[in-house]
């Protein structure tokens, strides 16, 4: 599952994300335009909070509008999308500031 931030939304470079995934041949299963609240923060980020990102931080930026939900397919989806995107890590706001400059 890829979660798109509403920066991205709120500009339309989304879709941009989305060729991107498929021209590396994913299968996308599943897209949802949604507000994510905090408790939708908690869910979808428990696994990695605190240890790479912070909820309070996140929460910042998905207040700004609504996010996309993708769900993804392929096989061996999570290293192949990991090599695509990169991996970070957000723990405070100019861990934020630096991504979105990239």
């Amino acid at each position: 599952m890829i979660v798109i931030s509403p920066n991205l939304v709120r500009n339309n470079d989304f879709v941009y994300v989305l060729d991107e995934l498929s021209r590396a041949k994913f299968n996308i299963c599943a897209i949802k335009k949604k507000k994510i609240d905090m408790l939708n923060l908690e869910y979808l980020f428990k696994d990695l909070a605190p240890k790479t990102h912070s909820l309070s931080t996140l929460e910042g930026e998905f207040n700004r509008g609504e996010s996309v939900i993708l769900v993804l397919e392929k096989t061996k989806a999570i290293t192949e999308v990991q090599e695509l995107i990169g991996t970070f890590s957000i723990k405070i706001n100019s861990d934020w500031e630096k991504k979105k400059s990239k």
